[in-house]
């Protein structure tokens, strides 16, 4: 379930930063109070009170990054033309992507020779689920021998949809219709294996600018680094990589932000 701006801020009750201005303004977002860019990156308004200071120098001091972490219950099915496979599959939070690519290996195998159990010696089957993650893409492949076989990955309830437990859990849109044809390789692309050491963040003023790298997921700035504002837009970027080069937008997950927005002391409001 998710928790709300008010939640966060109790939950994280970090301490003014050192050396700050007079006017500190302490704000908590979360990933549903930010406007996605379409490449990624995430947009957060500034506070009214920071963007309608009239003069004064303002600047922005980013806290801490958190993610609110969500265990899936993942359940599909694997289809050739001869036999289908049952992957049932519970996932905690932190579960890497590698340890949940061999438990269904394990499983395809039991099916595989639960299956050869039924049958003579002619019809048996030597079927093997190999998969290749390289550069955030993940490809599914059912080998017998060298030879691959084709196969589908769909919904258990509906054999003629793609499964949407895994590709929430492999970070695809929900409607991701990609696995439902019989086809020799499966791919999905943005692939993420949920190890906090794999999200890199990256944060500007400007859309399009040199994004500067911030840190990873869960580092704490006591000391933060101080962005200027050009006084272009009321909004800051985000952005999260895996690689430090490209954008990623993980679909499914919700991320806690929080930044100290900072007014200089011989700054005016508006009436």
């Amino acid at each position: 379930m998710s928790i709300n701006n008010q939640e966060a801020n109790h939950y994280i009750n970090d301490p003014v930063p050192k050396n700050v201005s007079k006017f500190p303004i302490h704000q908590t977002y979360l990933t549903s109070d930010a406007e996605g860019t379409g490449n990624g990156g995430y947009k957060f308004k500034c506070p009214e009170v920071w963007s309608s200071a009239r003069s004064g120098k303002k600047s922005i001091a980013i806290r801490s990054i958190y993610l609110e972490k969500q265990a899936y219950y993942v359940n599909f099915r694997i289809n050739t033309e001869i036999m289908y496979v049952l992957i049932y599959h519970m996932t905690p939070p932190d579960t890497p992507l590698y340890d949940f690519l061999e438990s269904c290996q394990a499983k395809f195998k039991e099916a595989v020779e639960a299956y050869n159990a039924t049958q003579d010696e002619e019809h048996k089957v030597n079927y093997e689920l190999a998969y290749r993650f390289h550069n955030q893409t993940l490809t599914f492949m059912v080998l017998s021998g060298s030879s691959l076989i084709p196969f589908s990955i769909t919904d258990i309830s509906n054999i003629t949809a793609g499964s949407e437990s895994l590709n929430i859990f492999l970070n695809q849109p929900k409607n991701y219709s990609g696995s439902t044809l019989q086809k020799t390789t499966i791919e999905f692309n943005n692939v993420w294996d949920r190890l906090p050491d794999q999200l890199h963040f990256h944060a500007s003023f400007i859309p399009f600018d040199n994004y500067q790298y911030l840190g990873d997921l869960n580092d704490y700035w006591n000391n933060p680094i101080i962005y200027q504002d050009p006084n272009t837009s009321p909004l800051f970027n985000i952005w999260i990589t895996t690689d430090l080069k490209t954008p990623i937008k993980i679909l499914h997950e919700h991320f806690i932000f929080r930044f100290t927005f900072i007014i200089s002391s011989e700054s005016q409001y508006k009436a």
